[in-house]
């Protein structure tokens, strides 16, 4: 039975379960109930470039493009000074994310999964080209697909307005489309000063994350949760071996096999600023291979640790636990009150 379990947790971190959908976030049911605040106001300061608080403002941004309701989404971008919102998307709930504008620069913001649609794609996860979309390298085929749907309905709504400094963000797959369409825009000659993306899953390979550094440089900036294993999927050559060893010891020639697999997927480990929240609140620059080893190693330490099948399911509920918007709130606000800003 232990063996069974290993086997779900790392099935479950390579077919993303977490995106196989979640229901849409209320303004009536939000981080409130679950931190004990209200949403605040809204704070982006343009002139202080990278900061904790712009992309704690940023997450907000993302939170609310989970709402399920569009009219609640404009009510609160209203509230922030932000106007002229208009919709990426069809989306049977809400939006797959929106564009709304400041007086002196608009925000583009993207949404996680939601439809089992989606969740399929982000299952999709072997790499194809990414020539078809006028990029470098290759990436997570379902993101590719996901990606050519969307652009195609944000591109013409920035091309009908006139130019402004770009601020894009997004969470967990909305984290995906935000860093694409800031490579891609930034491609194209456009204005994009900042990306700020959360919870933020692999993208493609080395060739591509080169592109993405080349292009973006210090203007991408990535907040994850330590024990957040969407960040960390799919896991890069450089953790295959640890990833494997989630397998039990008894079981090296499946270990083999899977690290294997691994190396073949061929995901590279994204570069850039981290803000890190955890036990603390951490920023660093670096790549992220050394984090994402230590990572695996120490689900490894904390499933042989467990001592029954609940819990080691236990162990994988509280990393799949941290992925959603609101748990990355509730981190920022808890770790604030603590004076670990």
């Amino acid at each position: 039975m232990r063996f069974f379990a290993h086997r779900c947790l790392v099935s479950l971190a390579c077919l993303l379960v977490l995106a196989f959908g979640r229901a849409g976030y209320s303004a009536n049911d939000p981080v409130a109930n679950r931190c004990s605040v209200k949403l605040p106001a809204w704070s982006f300061d343009r002139s202080a470039g990278y900061s904790i608080a712009n992309a704690q403002m940023m997450l907000y941004a993302a939170y609310i493009a989970e709402f399920a309701d569009r009219s609640e989404i404009e009510q609160q971008l209203q509230k922030w000074g932000l106007t002229d919102v208009a919709w990426i998307g069809q989306s049977g709930g809400g939006a797959y994310g929106y564009i709304a504008e400041a007086d002196d620069y608009r925000i583009m913001v993207f949404r996680g999964t939601r439809s089992f649609e989606e969740g399929v794609k982000d299952a999709l996860f072997a790499q194809s080209s990414y020539r078809w979309i006028g990029l470098p390298g290759r990436g997570h085929f379902g993101m590719r697909i996901h990606f050519k749907k969307l652009y195609g309905f944000s591109r013409p709504i920035l091309e009908s307005r006139p130019p402004k400094p770009l601020i894009i963000a997004g969470h967990s797959l909305g984290g995906a489309m935000a860093y694409i369409h800031a490579m891609k825009l930034v491609q194209e000659g456009w204005p994009v000063e900042a990306v700020y993306t959360s919870g933020q899953p692999r993208v493609g390979d080395e060739v591509l994350v080169a592109a993405g550094e080349r292009l973006l440089g210090d203007r991408y900036y990535r907040l994850e949760h330590d024990l957040d294993v969407t960040t960390r999927v799919p896991p890069s050559r450089e953790a295959a071996n640890e990833f494997a060893a989630l397998l039990p010891a008894d079981k090296q020639d499946l270990r083999e096999k899977l690290e294997r697999f691994v190396n073949v997927l061929n995901y590279a480990s994204p570069r850039g600023l981290k803000l890190a929240l955890g036990e603390g609140i951490d920023v660093r620059l670096e790549n992220d291979a050394q984090d994402e080893i230590a990572y695996w190693t120490k689900a490894q330490g904390s499933l042989d640790d467990a001592t029954s099948i609940k819990g080691v399911f236990k162990e994988i509920q509280s990393r799949f636990a941290q992925h959603p918007p609101d748990a990355y709130i509730c981190s920022f606000l808890q770790q604030e009150s603590a004076g670990l800003r």
